[in-house]
C-alpha cells in the first residue's frame, strides 16, 4: 500500500541523508517512528526486513507492558501471560510496519503504566522519577500522533491523581511541572540548533490536523443522527465501512455493570475498610478497562481510518475486566459453589477471547484490511522482479496498483544510473532510498487539506512556488509519475507551473509500466 507503507520509511531516509524534520520536509504527525527507524537502518541497512523488525519489537514490548500491567492489577501469571499473548494479535499485526498509529498507542499505554506504577512502590523518589516521566512519554505519544494521545492524557492524569495520596500532591504536581518545563525547553532548544521555524511547526502539527479534524466533525454532524452519533462513541465498530463485530466489547461492557452494582451493594453492607478494600480490588480494573476502551472508541470515531487498526488495547481492556469480575469472589478456600462459578466465569472469558482472537487474526491480519488492500488471489511477484532491499516482501500488487514490482525495480535502477536528483509525484517514496537519491519533496506525503494546502485555494499557488523553489534547492533534474495520480487524487495538471517546465521530447524520458520519468529544465520558467 504505496501511501501506507511509505511514510516513516522515507522519513527515516531522509534524516540518514542529512534532513531535518519541519525544516526540509514537513509532516503532520510520524517524528517518534521516523527517528526510532534510523538506527535499525544504520544497523541492518535500509531495507524491509529492518523496517518489520522496528513492528516487530515494539509489537514484543507492548505485549510485556500488558503482561506487568494486568499482574500489578491482580491478575494471575497465566491470566496475564494470556492477554498479552493476545494483545500480540492486535497491536501491530494489522498494521505490520512502524507507523504512527501505533507508536502513539504504544507510548500512550506506557505513560498509563508509568503513572500507575508510583502506587506499586513505597520510595518517594522512585514515585517522583514515574510523575516525572509521565509528560516526556505523552510527548513522544503526541510527536507520534496527536489521536490517540488526546483522548489518553485526562485518563492518564486521571490514574495519577487517583493513586496519589493527598500529602504527596504537591511532590506529584513539582515532578509533573519540572518535566512539563523540561520538555517545552528541549523542543525549543531543538528548533534553535536545527534552524527550524515554529510558525512551520505549528502549522504541520497542529493548523492542518485541526482543520481536518474539524472537516471530520462537520462530516460526522451532517451524517449521523445523535442516537447513531452516541453508539458509534460506544460501540464504533458498528458504523459502516467496519465489517468486524466483537464479543469482547459487549462482554466488558456487562461486566462494569455487573461489578460496580455488586460493588457499591456489598460497600453498603460492609464496614468501610473491608469495603474499600473490595472496591480497589474491582472498580480499578474496571475503571481502567473502559478508559482503554474510550481511548480506542475516540480514536477510531475520530480517525475515519479502518476501525479494525484501532483495537491495540482490546485484549488489555478484556484481561483487567477478567480481573475485576474476579475480583467480586472471595478469596476463602473450601467454598466450591464460588470456585465453580468463578471457573464458570473464566472459561466464559476465555471463550470470548480466543474467538475474537481467531475471528480477528483471520479477518484483519491476514486480508490487510486495515491497508484497504484486497489480495485473495493476487500472484505473488517473483524475486528477480522485486528491488533487493525489498526482498523480505511477498510482493502483491493489489487491483488498484498503479505499478507491478518490476515496474518499481527498473525504475530505482533508471535513476540510481543517472545519479540525478528526481522529484516523486506519487505516494510510494520509498523510490527516492531504492535510487539512492535524495527525497526532495518539502512534504512527506501528498494530502490535500492535511499536509498540502486544498488544491483550490490560493495557498496552494504559494505551495507550488515553495515547491518550485524546494526543486532547484535539490538541482532536481525529473519528475517522475506514479500512475494518473496520487491516493488522494494529486496529478501533474494540479501544478500549473511545474507542468509547463516539463520536456516533453527529451531523449531522456522514460516509461517503465506505470512509472514516467520526464525530463524537467528548471531554468526554463518564464
Amino acid at each position: 500500500m504505496p501511501l501506507d507503507h511509505c511514510a516513516v520509511f522515507d522519513g527515516a531516509w531522509r534524516l540518514l541523508t542529512g534532513q531535518v524534520p519541519f525544516r526540509d520536509f514537513s509532516m503532520p504527525n510520524s517524528l517518534v517512528p521516523i527517528a526510532l527507524q534510523v538506527p535499525f537502518f544504520k544497523v541492518l541497512g535500509v531495507n524491509w526486513f529492518s523496517y518489520c523488525l522496528h513492528a516487530a519489537l515494539f509489537n514484543g514490548l507492548f505485549c510485556l507492558l500488558v503482561f506487568v500491567f494486568l499482574k500489578w492489577l491482580g491478575g494471575s501469571s497465566w491470566l496475564s501471560f494470556f492477554y498479552a499473548f493476545l494483545s500480540g494479535l492486535v497491536f501491530y499485526p494489522p498494521y505490520g510496519l512502524p507507523s504512527h498509529d501505533q507508536h502513539a498507542f504504544f507510548f500512550v499505554f506506557l505513560a498509563l503504566v508509568i503513572a500507575f506504577f508510583p502506587s506499586r512502590t513505597s520510595s518517594l523518589a522512585a514515585k517522583a522519577g514515574a510523575w516525572f516521566l509521565v509528560p516526556v512519554i505523552l510527548a513522544a505519544a503526541f510527536f507520534s500522533k496527536q489521536i490517540p494521545t488526546v483522548f489518553a492524557v485526562p485518563v492518564v492524569f486521571l490514574v495519577m491523581l487517583a493513586t496519589t495520596k493527598k500529602r504527596q500532591l504537591k511532590i506529584m504536581a513539582a515532578a509533573v511541572g519540572t518535566s512539563a518545563a523540561v520538555v517545552a525547553a528541549g523542543f525549543f532548544a531543538v528548533l534553535r540548533i536545527f534552524h527550524i521555524d515554529l510558525a512551520q511547526v505549528v502549522l504541520s502539527l497542529w493548523t492542518y490536523p485541526s482543520q481536518m479534524g474539524g472537516e471530520r466533525l462537520r462530516f460526522f454532524s451532517a451524517n449521523y443522527p445523535v442516537w447513531k452519533f452516541m453508539r458509534g462513541a460506544f460501540y464504533p465498530l458498528t458504523r459502516e465501512p467496519f465489517s468486524l463485530t466483537l464479543l469482547s466489547y459487549g462482554l466488558i461492557y456487562l461486566s462494569a455493570v455487573v461489578v460496580v452494582a455488586l460493588t457499591l451493594v456489598r460497600s453498603f453492607r460492609r464496614a468501610a475498610d473491608g469495603g474499600t478494600v473490595k472496591a480497589r480490588a474491582t472498580l480499578w480494573p474496571i475503571g481502567l478497562s473502559l478508559g482503554l476502551l474510550g481511548i480506542c472508541n475516540g480514536f477510531i470515531f475520530f480517525t475515519l481510518n479502518q476501525g479494525e487498526n484501532g483495537l491495540p488495547y482490546l485484549f488489555a481492556a478484556l484481561g483487567l475486566a477478567h480481573i475485576g469480575v474476579l475480583g467480586l469472589f472471595p478469596p476463602r478456600e473450601g467454598m466450591k459453589r464460588a470456585v465453580g462459578l468463578k471457573g464458570a466465569v473464566s472459561l466464559l472469558f476465555i471463550v470470548v477471547a480466543v474467538t475474537d482472537g481467531v475471528a480477528f487474526n483471520n479477518r484483519v491480519n491476514r486480508t490487510r484490511i486495515v491497508h484497504d488492500l484486497k489480495l485473495q488471489d493476487r500472484p505473488v511477484a517473483a524475486a528477480a522482479d522485486v528491488p533487493e532491499e525489498l526482498r523480505f516482501i511477498r510482493f502483491v500488487t493489489p487491483p488498484d496498483c498503479q505499478y507491478s514490482a518490476a515496474d518499481l525495480k527498473r525504475t530505482a535502477e533508471f535513476l540510481k544510473a543517472e545519479k540525478a536528483t528526481f522529484f516523486l509525484l506519487g505516494d510510494t517514496s520509498i523510490l527516492y532510498a531504492l535510487a539512492h537519491r535524495p527525497s526532495t519533496s518539502p512534504v512527506l506525503w501528498f494530502h490535500p487539506g492535511l499536509t498540502i494546502p486544498a488544491v483550490d485555494s490560493e495557498d496552494f499557488l504559494l505551495f507550488e512556488e515553495h515547491l518550485l523553489e524546494h526543486l532547484r534547492k535539490y538541482k532536481v533534474k525529473y519528475v517522475v509519475l506514479e500512475g494518473q495520480k496520487t491516493w488522494f487524487g494529486l496529478a501533474l495538471w494540479n501544478f500549473k507551473k511545474l507542468s509547463s517546465l516539463i520536456r516533453p521530447d527529451s531523449p531522456k524520458n522514460r516509461n517503465f509500466g506505470g512509472f514516467r520519468v520526464l525530463r524537467i529544465d528548471l531554468a526554463e520558467e518564464p
